[in-house]
């Protein structure tokens, strides 16, 4: 049996995992968007910093200066970071996603199912 290996394009499985984790986070009491982890944070607080990771690196990307990311209302999560991970996509595949940026969405990436997991 020829196992080929198959490699995810790392700008859409980063747009993939953003969609799927905004999904999961509208599902979502406000109750339970604030209730802490077992690291203390709540859920709403860890997708705001992985919300500022994705705005650090679009900005980097961009060349520009990262803007802050302001702190919604804990039921604003899901769709802020459907639209700031839909910039940072839509940037990267338009620059072309070099080695330090496709590292860099699969390390979002992965954080995005980490918090799946938690939720």
């Amino acid at each position: 049996m020829n196992m080929e290996t198959v490699e995810v394009d790392p700008v859409a499985r980063f747009r993939s995992e953003v969609l799927r984790t905004a999904d999961r986070l509208r599902g979502l009491g406000a109750p339970r968007l604030a209730l802490p982890g077992h690291d203390g944070v709540s859920i709403a607080t860890a997708a705001h910093t992985i919300g500022e990771a994705i705005v650090d690196q679009t900005a980097a990307l961009s060349g520009t200066a990262a803007p802050l990311l302001p702190r919604l209302a804990d039921h604003g999560a899901g769709d802020q970071l459907a639209v700031i991970g839909s910039e940072l996509a839509d940037l990267a595949e338009g620059f072309g996603a070099d080695t330090a940026t496709a590292e860099a969405l699969s390390e979002i990436s992965a954080q995005l199912v980490g918090l799946r997991r938690t939720t």
